[in-house]
């Protein structure tokens, strides 16, 4: 199972979901953290003509991002923050991909040559691997006996669980290890001097499995969802659920992609395993069986 990871402004809850009444009133697109982003900046008052040098165009961008963002509560702040913070985790592993991308690109043609056979076009059969898994649909699977849809349709968002405060059904810790997992596989610490990097640190757990630090923000990280590229009747991940949400296309190039489970044993905090949509090569090279057998390279050939 391919593992993609979106950031919680990229989910938007399907139309079936809301009532006719609410599908009338005007709203800001959930459909990704970019544009929702994008919206809010719109939103701000026009920069007053006082602050522009005269016969300057470029004065008013001098503003700093505070002056920008005055209009907005320390809460919206807040998620508007770790939002940046989790683009600056995005582009820091795009970045890793790129630098690295005739390395990928080399290892997936050596994985094509070993498993099919040399005789085949291994670079033409790379490309359509790769156009198969850019295509693949996202989803968010669930089960609807655990999900509180009455939440999903006040707050018009699937939050995760940093934002409800614990998993569905698991144990209160269980952020505690989420955490953790999450600050080594995507290397936290080297974006320490962002000046977003306090929304998206949880400083530490109080005895209640709170974040410490009081302007984390659940935005800065991440939702998971799964790569259904076999376009399954369950979705890409029926073991958390046979019930599912799709996801719209343009969330694919705001995720970091993972051959299998980021807290599996297998990935082992392994950064470089990671992928963006640009670079799904790195899928190809990395992606392995399951512990019951199921052949992921092989069932993506076919």
């Amino acid at each position: 199972m391919l593992k993609p990871i979106c950031y919680s402004g990229s989910v938007k809850v399907p139309e079936y979901l809301e009532t006719d009444k609410e599908k009338n009133v005007g709203r800001t697109s959930l459909s990704s953290d970019i544009q929702q982003i994008k919206n809010v900046v719109e939103d701000v008052p026009p920069f007053p003509e006082s602050r522009a040098a005269s016969g300057s165009v470029s004065a008013a961008y001098r503003l700093s991002f505070d002056e920008v963002f005055c209009g907005l509560s320390n809460e919206e702040r807040k998620k508007v923050y770790g939002r940046l913070f989790g683009k600056q985790v995005l582009a820091y592993i795009h970045s890793r991909c790129q630098r690295d991308a005739d390395i990928i690109r080399e290892k997936a043609l050596r994985r094509i040559s070993r498993e099919c056979g040399a005789e085949i076009d291994c670079a033409l059969l790379l490309n359509k691997m790769v156009d198969v898994l850019q295509n693949a649909r996202l989803t968010i699977n669930f089960n609807a006996a655990k999900i509180d849809f009455v939440s999903l349709l006040k707050n018009k968002e699937y939050l995760n669980s940093y934002a409800l405060g614990c998993r569905p059904g698991d144990l209160p810790a269980y952020n505690v290890g989420r955490d953790s997992v999450e600050t080594k596989a995507f290397e936290l610490e080297k974006l320490a001097d962002s000046p977003y990097a306090p929304y998206g640190q949880t400083g530490g757990f109080s005895v209640a499995y709170t974040p410490n630090s009081r302007i984390f923000s659940p935005t800065s990280r991440p939702i998971y969802a799964a790569l259904d590229f076999l376009n399954g009747e369950n979705g890409g991940a029926s073991a958390y659920g046979k019930s599912f949400f799709e996801l719209n296309d343009n969330v694919k190039t705001n995720c970091t992609f993972s051959p299998f489970d980021i807290y599996g044993h297998r990935f082992g905090l392994d950064t470089s395993k990671l992928s963006t949509f640009c670079h799904m090569e790195n899928l190809i090279a990395s992606c392995q069986n399951d512990f019951f057998g199921y052949n992921c390279f092989k069932s993506l050939v076919k």
